[in-house]
């Protein structure tokens, strides 16, 4: 059933529709039409598969997915940027993660084998209690009801994007004179958030 209804996708229909005349223009000995439809159906195939996508995303990631926590040298800070949940009143915590929670675990994991003073924490703006916050707070409150926050942390006001992000750790960072950060962020979204 699944294998069908991936067949009636409109992208599919279209694909399948390119390579029928592809194959009828063939036929009738228009060669020259025929190659520009089945240019089209491979266009088409490579924007729409994965494998494009998985490659260019390994070409960035690439750089950054070998580094162990163990070379990593001792920073004033850990910087986690957001992306990692959004809010959820009914689920216990308060919020619900994305993939991409292993961010927040990460950077607490890091500070607690002191490779950072403090733990900073970056978020977009999400509801809290009913009043605006920051992913930042959310996980914050999280550690605290855990008993497991780092002495020294930080959340964040919310940002809009990564440019805010960096712009609100740039201020922390000259408030309290520190000059090395680790940043916990996606590898795919590395080099964008060290160029902020």
């Amino acid at each position: 059933m699944q294998k069908l209804f991936h067949l009636i996708q409109p992208l599919t229909i279209v694909w399948l529709g390119l390579i029928f005349l592809s194959f009828s223009l063939w036929r009738r000995r228009l060669k020259g039409l025929a190659a520009i439809s089945c240019s089209l159906a491979v266009i088409l195939w490579i924007t729409a598969t994965p494998f494009v996508p998985i490659w260019l995303s390994r070409s960035l990631e690439r750089p950054f997915l070998n580094q162990s926590t163990a070379e990593l040298p001792r920073s004033d800070c850990v910087v986690m940027l957001g992306g990692i949940l959004s809010a959820s009143p009914r689920n216990p915590l308060g919020f619900a993660v994305h993939s991409s929670f292993t961010r927040a675990l990460t950077a607490v994991e890091l500070v607690r084998l002191g490779k950072g003073g403090a733990l900073v924490l970056c978020g977009g703006e999400t509801m809290i209690d009913g009043k605006a916050g920051s992913e930042g707070e959310l996980v914050l409150r999280m550690l605290e009801k855990w008993n497991i926050k780092p002495a020294l942390s930080f959340a964040l006001p919310p940002a809009l994007n990564t440019r805010e992000e960096a712009l609100n750790v740039h201020r922390l960072l000259e408030t309290n004179g520190w000059k090395r950060t680790i940043l916990v962020t996606s590898a795919l979204h590395m080099k964008r958030a060290s160029a902020a």
